[in-house]
């Protein structure tokens, strides 16, 4: 797949999971560094779970459900 085609967020678990982690962190006005730091990661790995680039572990899962305070939402 190419990098500039268009991936359906609804077809990838990884990106509906990154769409929502945005969602939620500009929801509250905070950078990719600042909900990392927040989250105990780097703000370069939210960046690549955002665009479903890494795949999520359900210690991130865990992690931006308590920062976010989204119950298990995340998991």
């Amino acid at each position: 797949m190419s990098g500039d085609q268009e991936i359906d967020g609804m077809s990838s678990p990884a990106l509906r999971f990154g769409e929502e982690l945005r969602r939620s962190r500009r929801a509250r006005g905070w950078s990719q560094l600042e909900a990392g730091a927040r989250m105990g990661y780097s703000g370069g790995l939210l960046s690549y779970v955002e665009r479903g680039k890494k795949p999520v572990t359900l210690n991130l899962a865990v992690r931006a459900d308590q920062v976010f305070g989204t119950g298990e939402r995340f998991q």
